[in-house]
């Protein structure tokens, strides 16, 4: 099975380009998935309340983007928490779509190179957009303000060194059916790759 990696900046779309890939038949697994399921788990809870020191009733995704993106240390401490957390459930639906005969999966994972996590992967792949077009998506669906989108934005490696560093990339700063089609033609990519 070709193991594929899928990043991007925020609002860029990669949620957009799995959704297309999974309509396509394809395994897709999300990181961000992951980490909201887990937060389910009331043992999750509790110990992500005691890391960053806020109540379990006041545990949401709003609240602790908050606090870690205001401090590094509770962010490192959070993150040594979840990562093996996230690593064991993505293994065992790795090991799913191996066991269903999938010939090909992705994984959408937004600090795949931040992490430095290509290595894990047989391909991966970098969803992109025109500047101007990410900030208004950022803008839309979110209520953060400009200080928020900038903290965040300058959390991750610049678009431009994630392309550089990705096996494929696709630019979405065009309509669904374009990226429709760059999905399609991204899938017969990775297969002639390998």
């Amino acid at each position: 099975m070709i193991w594929v990696g899928v990043t991007g900046g925020i609002g860029c779309g990669k949620s957009t380009v799995v959704a297309f890939l999974k309509k396509q038949g394809f395994g897709v697994v999300s990181a961000d998935q992951i980490v909201h399921d887990l937060y389910q788990r009331p043992v999750v809870v509790s110990e992500v309340s005691k890391i960053l020191n806020i109540e379990e009733k006041d545990i949401s995704k709003e609240k602790i983007a908050k606090v870690v993106f205001s401090d590094k240390k509770k962010l490192k401490a959070l993150e040594d928490y979840l990562h093996p957390l996230v690593r064991k459930e993505t293994l065992k639906r790795k090991i799913q779509f191996e066991k269903s005969g999938d010939s090909m999966a992705f994984y959408e994972i937004p600090l795949l190179f931040e992490k430095n996590m290509q290595s894990h992967f047989d391909k991966t792949v970098c969803v992109g957009a025109d500047i101007k077009i990410q900030l208004d998506r950022i803008r839309k669906r979110n209520t953060w303000s400009e200080e928020e989108i900038h903290q965040r934005l300058s959390s991750q490696i610049p678009l431009e060194e994630k392309k550089e560093l990705a096996d494929f990339y696709i630019d979405n700063s065009f309509d669904l059916e374009a990226l429709e089609i760059a999905c399609t033609e991204l899938v017969k990519a990775i297969k002639d790759s390998v």
